[in-house]
């Protein structure tokens, strides 16, 4: 299974934003916005571990996938505009 990360750099490579390999040679400067799709598993699961965002009242389970995918991409791209 491919990481998270993996993934990411792959689609930043592949739109010519990655000039080394590895999350240092991201060209941050170059993002402009990222669009990415997250929604909560609905088994309960992620890879094998329990979750609970659908068992939340307060905030649906899409937003704490989105805030999650979301943390994880602006951290990986060192810009917020996801």
């Amino acid at each position: 299974m491919r990481s998270d990360v993996e993934g990411l750099l792959q689609a930043f490579s592949s739109a010519g934003l990655v000039w080394r390999d590895g999350p240092a040679g991201i060209a941050t400067d170059r993002i402009v916005n990222v669009f990415a799709k997250a929604e909560a598993s609905p088994n309960g699961l992620v890879r094998g571990f329990r979750h609970t965002m659908l068992d939340d009242t307060d905030i649906t389970s899409t937003r704490h996938a989105r805030a999650a995918v979301g943390g994880l991409i602006a951290g990986l791209a060192g810009r917020g505009e996801v």
